[in-house]
């Protein structure tokens, strides 16, 4: 018996006459602009987040992030990735978020749901304790043992949920250009930083690496076998993981710490931002156009951060001297992804 997952046809996607889905490129420079979001979020959290309880900080955007997710008008997220609605002007009364989210609830698929939620939390927490070691070497460290991300995560999804490409070996020859590119970029750093593999850091990595992976593959199989768009798929995510996050800050032995105002405004950013509107947006290109294309794109987080960096606020500032070894890095790693977008082109089988 073939017991493979396969998933239904999604009624929002768009195919053509022959049933090939179409990924206009709109879908693309949504999950780019996605990607970029949540690129600020390491610049902001280093730079005024370090010094709090990481069960503290990781509450607080979720829970932003849990009432942006239904602020947020539905025909905006719509505008950015079908341009459908969005023709008709911005509505926020189109489909009340509270309603849709509930009426997603009946199609079922709880313990898919209760599985991406689990480990989005743990993703999340192993994360930031990752980020808020004061380690010599550490950022190099998660940024090397980080590209290992997009090669799990896009096998996983060809083996689960059928997550494909036209050319596998454009694909391949991409990614492997993106990855060239990204090491160029970081050369210095990864020449003169105290990289280890075998320390508690690194082994944090790791585990939220592979959290992460079943995370995308649970939250994008609960959305394609039950029908649930992106947006309800993350609002029901943050809400089943917020309990979670309040045993987490309970129980965490750290003392808890009620973050300065300023720290609550960061957070405000955080929850509304990558959390809310980088997680929905990503969630919606992943089902349009598969987790190959998301998680190459996603390899740039590195490269998003540093241009991120020259903005004059101390969110978002941190010092830095580009070289012609930055910019050869730069051009290699948009090379690799025009041989995605063009050549392997990612997609959704049907």
């Amino acid at each position: 018996m073939n017991t493979r997952y396969s998933p239904p046809r999604h009624p929002w996607v768009q195919v053509d006459a022959s049933g090939k889905p179409l990924y206009p490129f709109y879908h693309q420079l949504a999950g780019v602009f996605a990607i970029l979001a949540a690129a600020s979020a390491y610049l902001v959290f280093n730079n005024m987040l370090r010094d709090v309880p990481v069960s503290v900080s990781y509450f607080w955007f979720l829970l932003f992030g849990i009432c942006a997710s239904f602020l947020y008008p539905d025909d905006f997220t719509s505008w950015i990735l079908l341009r459908g609605s969005g023709r008709k002007g911005i509505s926020y009364f189109h489909e009340a978020p509270l309603r849709s989210w509930r009426k997603s609830l009946k199609q079922g698929g709880f313990l898919l749901l209760f599985l991406a939620a689990s480990t989005y939390t743990l993703y999340f927490g192993f994360l930031l304790w990752s980020l808020s070691s004061k380690q010599p070497g550490i950022v190099a460290t998660i940024l090397l043992l980080y590209q290992l991300s997009p090669i799990v995560n896009t096998t996983a999804a060809y083996k689960i949920t059928r997550d494909t490409c036209k050319s596998w070996s454009a694909y391949i020859l991409g990614s492997a250009i993106i990855f060239a590119g990204i090491a160029v970029y970081r050369f210095e750093l990864y020449r003169t930083a105290n990289i280890a593999f075998l320390d508690e850091v690194a082994l944090q990595v790791c585990l939220a690496l592979l959290f992460n992976c079943v995370y995308t593959l649970a939250r994008r199989m609960y959305s394609a076998k039950y029908l649930v768009d992106g947006r309800q798929a993350m609002q029901s995510v943050y809400v089943v993981a917020l309990p979670a996050s309040i045993l987490w800050l309970l129980f965490d032995p750290a003392p808890f710490t009620l973050p300065s105002p300023e720290q609550f405004t960061v957070l405000f950013y955080l929850g509304f931002i990558p959390t809310a509107l980088g997680g929905i947006v990503i969630a919606r290109v992943t089902d349009r156009i598969g987790i190959p294309y998301i998680e190459s794109v996603g390899a740039f987080r590195t490269l998003f951060a540093v241009f991120i960096g020259f903005i004059p606020f101390r969110w978002f500032h941190q010092e830095q001297n580009l070289t012609l070894l930055h910019f050869a890095g730069f051009a290699l790693a948009i090379l690799g992804m025009m041989v995605v977008v063009f050549r392997a082109r990612p997609f959704v089988k049907k």
